[in-house]
């Protein structure tokens, strides 16, 4: 079966596309998308960069309390990107 497995592409179509001297593309490209909001951004930065995707806690009390550690520590990160 040739064709785009997941993101890598199968052997028959990267043949098929040195035949024929075509370049392979992706059906999700930049122009197709758009640009990502800021609350996207912020909820990005927040699970990768301050511990908001993985959580050790049971109980709202003590989740609620990471997250807004993490929101307060993002806080101070982007007043320190700005100053600097």
């Amino acid at each position: 079966m040739a064709g785009v497995v997941g993101r890598a592409m199968c052997k028959p179509a990267r043949l098929l596309a040195a035949v024929l001297s075509i370049e392979p593309t992706n059906r999700r490209t930049e122009d197709t998308l758009p640009q990502r909001t800021i609350v996207e951004q912020l909820n990005a930065r927040l699970k990768d960069e301050f511990g908001g995707r993985t959580i050790y806690y049971k109980g709202a009390t003590e989740i609620m309390t990471h997250l807004m550690f993490g929101v307060a520590a993002l806080t101070v990160d982007q007043l320190l990107r700005l100053v600097t």
